[in-house]
């Protein structure tokens, strides 16, 4: 995409969200072209698979465990965007500290 001005190049977002606690999956795909942009957001009850992140028209794939994920948008009818991405980890996994962060009263945790 060299030829296209900086400003144009699209970029692509996507995200998912599995809570537990509220028996929810969150989806989102979406596609920004210099000041236009595309979503598709989606949500299901967890309960139906609790074991995938897929919310239908997105779905997540573990290629190689640790290694390598495919994330895709299907065609739907909801937005004129589709696409495939397989994203490859570069850097080694490692194990990291612990975090206990807690509110300013103590007793919330914000993040563990």
């Amino acid at each position: 995409m060299t030829d296209v001005p900086s400003g144009q190049r699209p970029w692509i977002g996507f995200g998912f969200g599995k809570y537990v606690n509220r028996n929810v999956v969150d989806g989102y795909g979406g596609i920004s072209r210099g000041v236009e942009q595309w979503s598709v957001c989606a949500s299901r009850a967890l309960s139906v698979s609790p074991d995938d992140v897929d919310v239908s028209p997105m779905s997540y794939e573990v290629l190689e465990p640790l290694k390598r994920v495919r994330v895709s948008l299907a065609a739907n009818e909801a937005q004129p965007i589709a696409f495939e991405v397989e994203l490859e980890g570069i850097v080694p996994c490692f194990v990291e500290d612990r975090e206990d962060r807690r509110g300013i009263t103590g007793f919330r945790r914000t993040a563990d």
